[in-house]
C-alpha cells in the first residue's frame, strides 16, 4: 500500500502480490485493461522488497528509470510499497525521496497521480465514450466527456505530423487562454519547417519518377530504367 509520510494514501495502491514483480510475458502493456467486467492496473516499477532486500538498492535510481520509460510510453505508472519495509530510516529516506521525484514529475510534465479507484473510474468512463461527428467537426460524448481531449495528427510516410508529445504541449497550452503564444509558435513554426522539408524530398521524387516513367516505351521490364534506379543491380549480369 502506497502512503504518504502522514499516513494518508498518495500514490497508486496494488494488490498483495509480494512475490511478484513486473516481468517479461505479463500483460505486455503499460495501460490499464479489462477482463471481462474487470478492470486491472499491471504492476509496472519493482516493489519495495525486492528493491530494497532482493538487488540490496536503497537509491532511487531503478524506480526514477522507470518511470522515465513509462511516462515516455504514456504509461500507468503503480507502485507497491509495504508500511513494514519503511519503517526503517534509510529505507524510509527512499520512499520520501521516491515522492518528491514523483511530485517533481507531476509539476514538470503534468502528470495525474492518482489512486486506484480514480483510475478505475475515469478508464471505465473512458470506455464507454464515443467519438462523433458534428459537420466538420468531431466532439467526445459520454459521462466525463469533459476531462478528454482529441488530438488529430497525419501519417507522413512513416512519422506522425505531430508527434505525441507536441500534441500533449499543444493541448496544454490551449487550456490557458491568457498564455504567450510565442511557445505554440515555435512548435508550429518547427512543424513547418519539417513539413516544408518533406514536401520538398515529395515533389524531387514525383520528378524523378515522371522523368523514369516515361523512358518506358512498351518494352520489357529490363528496359526499364526505373528498375535500375530503385534496385541497380538488378540489371547487372551475374
Amino acid at each position: 500500500m502506497g502512503r504518504g509520510l502522514d499516513g494518508s494514501a498518495s500514490l497508486m495502491l496494488a494488490p498483495g502480490v509480494a512475490h511478484l514483480d513486473p516481468q517479461r510475458g505479463g500483460c505486455c502493456t503499460l495501460m490499464p485493461f479489462f477482463i471481462g467486467q474487470i478492470l486491472e492496473l499491471p504492476l509496472t516499477t519493482i516493489q519495495d522488497y525486492s528493491l530494497f532486500h532482493v538487488l540490496n538498492d536503497y537509491s532511487i535510481d531503478l524506480w526514477t528509470q522507470q518511470l522515465r520509460l513509462i511516462a515516455d510510453a504514456h504509461g500507468l505508472a503503480s507502485f507497491i510499497i509495504h508500511p513494514d519495509y519503511i519503517m526503517a530510516k534509510r529505507a524510509r529516506a527512499t520512499y520520501q525521496a521516491l515522492l518528491e521525484h514523483v511530485a517533481q514529475m507531476r509539476e514538470a510534465k503534468k502528470l495525474w497521480v492518482a489512486l486506484p479507484r480514480e483510475v478505475d473510474r475515469w478508464w471505465r468512463e473512458r470506455s464507454q465514450m464515443q467519438v462523433v461527428g458534428d459537420g466538420s467537426r468531431w466532439r467526445i460524448e459520454g459521462i466525463g466527456h469533459e476531462r478528454a481531449r482529441l488530438a488529430f495528427a497525419t501519417l507522413v510516410g512513416e512519422d506522425l505530423g505531430f508527434t505525441i508529445e507536441e500534441v500533449r504541449v499543444l493541448l496544454a497550452l490551449a487550456q490557458d487562454v491568457d498564455q504567450n503564444c510565442k511557445e505554440v509558435d515555435a512548435i508550429a513554426r518547427h512543424h513547418l519547417a519539417d513539413v516544408e522539408g518533406k514536401i520538398g524530398d515529395l515533389r524531387r521524387l514525383a520528378k524523378e519518377l515522371r522523368h523514369l516513367i516515361g523512358q518506358c516505351q512498351g518494352g520489357s521490364i529490363s528496359e526499364w530504367r526505373i528498375i535500375e534506379a530503385l534496385a541497380p543491380d538488378i540489371s547487372k549480369p551475374v
